[in-house]
């Protein structure tokens, strides 16, 4: 009987192999000792009640206008960080996502490029935010200096 069982459920575990990503929560870079780990990126500056949910990253994210909404990822997709697109959760460097690299991800929000325009809100040395919008191809990294992005 046994040998039946495994004979029959062989190609069931073969078959779904294929689907099985080391991503976060399951690979050792992400895991630590089984335990999950919520996936790095800027994100974590402009999002609370960050929680794993299987493959689901969920948080409640700052928007542009200063409100804030529940958002939610399928990790599946994303092979680096995550950032805070006006309070939805995207993937950003390395992922599939067209969002420049440099430190302003740290301390902007709403992290979006739309027709060869960088936009985003960047936090002030003293707290306030402001509205930025500058020409993707004008900077290989960009930098928040006191709210403003400048070239690194």
């Amino acid at each position: 009987m046994r040998a039946w069982c495994i004979v029959l459920l062989l190609p069931l575990v073969a078959a779904c192999a294929p689907y099985y990503h080391p991503g976060y929560g399951h690979h050792p870079e992400y895991g630590n000792g089984g335990q999950a780990r919520l996936p790095p990126g800027p994100y974590r500056q402009s999002c609370t009640s960050l929680r794993l949910d299987g493959w689901l990253l969920k948080a409640v994210c700052r928007r542009t206008d200063g409100s804030w909404r529940n958002a939610a990822l399928d990790l599946r997709g994303c092979d680096r960080s995550v950032v805070n697109d006006d309070g939805r959760l995207r993937c950003g460097q390395g992922g599939s996502s067209n969002i420049p690299r440099g430190s302003y991800a740290r301390s902007c929000t709403g992290i979006n490029v739309r027709n060869g325009m960088l936009r985003c809100d960047c936090r002030t040395v003293d707290g306030r935010w402001r509205r930025n919008q500058v020409r993707v191809d004008s900077c290989r990294r960009f930098a928040n200096v006191n709210g403003q992005l400048a070239c690194e």
